[in-house]
């Protein structure tokens, strides 16, 4: 995810801050479906989370047992920092 993403709005509300998303990762390697299972503290910023999540992640599809993609929900944390030039 790229500095971009976050919101100009949100100023550093919420930056630094651990939030968790949820998130289904389809059998074309697509992320979808996500929501925010611990808030950043900023609204602006969660959306803009799942946004870029949505918009960017591909994944190598999960196998089953017969080697066929198959959709799976992952869960995982995030912080967002500003990079400094």
């Amino acid at each position: 995810m790229r500095d971009s993403d976050i919101p100009r709005d949100v100023g550093d509300a919420g930056l630094g801050e651990q939030m968790t998303v949820r998130f289904t990762v389809q059998t074309n390697g697509r992320a979808t479906d996500c929501g925010i299972e611990q808030s950043s503290g900023n609204a602006r910023l969660d959306e803009a989370t799942c946004r870029a999540i949505e918009r960017r992640y591909r994944f190598r599809p999960a196998l089953d047992e017969d080697d066929q993609p198959m959709a799976i929900t992952v869960v995982e944390d995030h912080r967002w920092h500003r990079h400094e030039d």
